[in-house]
């Protein structure tokens, strides 16, 4: 009976020591202080890193976005562009479309007229035509004449640059 009550009173004793302990730990000893200000102190850095972390991608981020931006414009103002191309070129061929149809309708009616009107007609109209020519042919060869073998003044300076312009 004795041992028995010496153990039961170890028993109270590790419990009351182990209360002790724990009451001591609860308590602000100077090792759980300085334990629990380092896990903060951690915890602290670790945001600070991540703040640091998440302040340069969020720059990053406004660069790529000025970036962006400013091709978009670009590109906006190059779309404008294309499409204003693109409607005049429509226009251009529109108009050419009709300048086309005008001209085949002229043809048509100079055939027509040329149908309806005599042989002798067209046979006067070629000669006059060929007496044009002949005529603009005859002024052409007065002209070439005298042009490689022009005359000069006498007071005129010849150089080489004027002659070779002329041949």
């Amino acid at each position: 009976m004795q041992l028995e009550e010496s153990k039961l009173a170890h028993k109270a004793e590790v419990v009351k020591l182990k209360e002790a302990l724990a009451v001591a730990i609860e308590q602000n000893s100077p090792l759980n202080k300085t334990l629990s200000d380092l896990h903060e102190n951690d915890r602290m850095l670790e945001v600070r890193e991540r703040l640091e972390q998440l302040k340069a991608r969020n720059m990053a981020l406004q660069e790529e976005n000025l970036k962006l931006g400013g091709r978009l414009e670009r590109a906006a103002i190059q779309i404008n562009a294309f499409e204003l191309e693109q409607q005049h070129a429509e226009e251009v061929e529109d108009e050419n479309r009709k300048l086309r149809h005008q001209l085949r309708e002229y043809e048509q009616l100079l055939t027509n007229s040329t149908k309806r009107s005599s042989p002798v007609q067209t046979s006067t109209k070629s000669a006059a035509l060929a007496d044009n020519e002949l005529q603009r042919k005859g002024k052409d060869k007065k002209k070439k004449k005298f042009g490689l073998f022009k005359r000069r003044n006498i007071d005129e300076v010849i150089t080489e640059e004027k002659e070779e312009d002329e041949i």
